[in-house]
């Protein structure tokens, strides 16, 4: 039996990690005792990846058209657009 030590993707500090259940993909999920979010070690989905939000931020900003972005990051146009949205509205809370 092999032994794979998990790191919380959360706080990337935290080793102290234990089973929480299946998703609906039947992939194992984790919960970290010490920021007490749950994750997953794979994704079946590449929106789902960590750091994929920064991403596409990073993307539109250095000039890359949500088409170009798809390509790239094979990820739907459209959860390309709600991501936008997200940054967009935050930005709009954070400046009022």
């Amino acid at each position: 039996m092999a032994l794979v030590k998990v790191i919380c993707i959360h706080c990337r500090k935290s080793d102290d990690i234990f089973k929480n259940g299946k998703a609906r993909s039947g992939l194992q999920r984790f919960v970290c005792r010490c920021c007490n979010k749950t994750f997953q070690r794979d994704y079946l989905y590449n929106a789902n990846q960590p750091g994929i939000h920064e991403q596409i931020f990073q993307l539109t900003h250095n000039g890359l058209g949500v088409r170009d972005i798809e390509r790239f990051l094979k990820i739907s146009r459209t959860t390309i657009i709600a991501h936008l949205n997200t940054i967009t509205t935050s930005c709009n809370r954070t400046s009022i």
